[in-house]
């Protein structure tokens, strides 16, 4: 017997965010990209005084919520079409919003670091 199942409703929601995602990536990347490539001043001490600059302090963590909530998305939608075991499927998803999450944190801590001048 052939088993139809229901759709959680959430298609929609995925699609509408992953395109939301994507389009600010077209945007934050490119920046991202310009930011680098005009960092003139030395290695890390140029990186130190670009992220300093309170727009680019937020530009760079809008840039890694945005890809990696965008990445997340993705491989959420991927799971779902092809891991047909529950189980398996439940821990890709779970270990992937995790990992966003992580490097996320990381990525937050270690530019309001900078930023803020704490020393660790």
């Amino acid at each position: 017997m052939n088993k139809i199942s229901k759709s959680t409703g959430e298609g929609s929601h995925h699609w509408i965010w992953q395109r939301k995602t994507a389009i600010a990536n077209l945007i934050l990347a490119p920046w991202l990209a310009i930011s680098f490539v005009l960092i003139s001043q030395g290695y890390y001490e140029g990186l130190e005084g670009w992220i300093k600059l309170p727009v680019n302090a937020l530009m760079l963590i809008l840039f890694f919520l945005n890809t990696l909530y965008h990445g997340t998305l993705g491989i959420k939608v991927v799971a779902e079409d092809y891991i047909h075991c529950k189980t398996k499927r439940f821990a890709v998803v779970v270990f992937t919003e995790l990992l966003g999450i992580t490097v996320f944190m990381a990525a937050l801590f270690a530019i309001l670091n900078i930023y803020f001048n704490f020393s660790v």
